[in-house]
């Protein structure tokens, strides 16, 4: 991540609160940057014929799976962006967004109140000399 203007969109999958044994509706391919989600068609009293689930792919800068601690979303987010604002000079902006208890709030202040470990949030390490 280099500064002049570049916008970098991540994606962080949480674990998912599906009924144990059942198979997650969403994907996330760290590697390939991509996240699949699958989604269920609409059942349609009109139609006899059977209608099957549809997955939809989504493209990202980085995929985060449920396994990255905030240290991995650290070094690869907060990290370039705070280099560009020591090093640059320029205005840099890390932000969490989603919905009601998508970890928005794990992320950015972590668990533990800034104790200094590998899930603390970004946040604290910003406030710190060394974020990563």
């Amino acid at each position: 991540m280099s500064g002049s203007g570049d916008t970098r969109v991540v994606c962080r999958v949480r674990p998912s609160r599906v009924d144990a044994g059942a198979a997650s509706p969403v994907d996330a391919r760290v590697d390939a940057r991509e996240v699949h989600v699958v989604t269920a068609p609409s059942p349609s009293p009109s139609s006899a014929s059977s209608q099957h689930a549809a997955t939809t792919a989504f493209a990202f800068d980085a995929v985060f799976d449920a396994r990255a601690s905030n240290g991995d979303v650290a070094r690869a987010c907060l990290a370039p962006a705070l280099d560009d604002v020591c090093d640059r000079g320029v205005n840099a902006t890390v932000m969490a967004y989603g919905q009601s208890g998508a970890g928005k709030t794990h992320t950015m202040e972590g668990p533990g109140g800034g104790a200094g470990g590998d899930d603390d949030g970004l946040i604290s390490r910003a406030s710190r000399a060394n974020p990563r």
